[in-house]
């Protein structure tokens, strides 16, 4: 995978879920991570892309977390600076450093799940989950449930 397939790349530190205790805990033995989401082709010949998460711990370049975007990814903003995600069985989430790289993250997941949905669906390059570029700011939950069948993006915004 060349540098240039980042869609994003942010600073946060790594939880999983432990169901156990209903929390969340550091993953790897914690510290902070270069996080990115990830562009890949894998068919030449169909052009298909394949998104990865995946966060490197800074201090000493150990891989704390590889996560395929896949059909049943559920994405959830829970806070300015604390977003989590599920795919499978498996419960990941991000607490970043500022909102800012918690924005810059969510849209870079928003545009890999986007070029999922367009590419699995038929849907043209020129249309979009929700209201363009600046959807998403209020955002809480996003589902994606089956790629081939119809955009099942859902947003509810925030109470106030």
């Amino acid at each position: 995978m060349g540098s240039g397939n980042f869609l994003v790349r942010v600073r946060a530190q790594v939880m999983t879920r432990d169901d156990s205790t209903g929390g969340w805990v550091p993953m790897g033995g914690g510290g902070l991570s270069n996080v990115s989401v990830r562009k890949r082709i894998i068919s030449e010949d169909e052009k298909k892309p394949e998104y990865i998460i995946c966060g490197k711990r800074i201090s000493d370049q150990t891989v704390v977390l590889s996560c395929t975007i896949k059909r049943d990814f559920q994405y959830n903003k829970v806070m300015p600076t604390f977003h989590h995600w599920r795919t499978g069985d498996k419960k990941f989430g991000l607490t970043f450093q500022t909102a800012a790289d918690a924005r810059a993250f969510d849209k870079g997941v928003r545009s890999a799940v986007e070029d999922l949905l367009e590419v699995f669906s038929g849907v043209g390059c020129g249309q979009r989950t929700r209201g363009g570029d600046d959807a998403g700011d209020d955002d809480v939950f996003m589902v994606l449930k089956d790629l081939k069948e119809e955009n099942v993006v859902s947003d509810r915004a925030e109470e106030t």
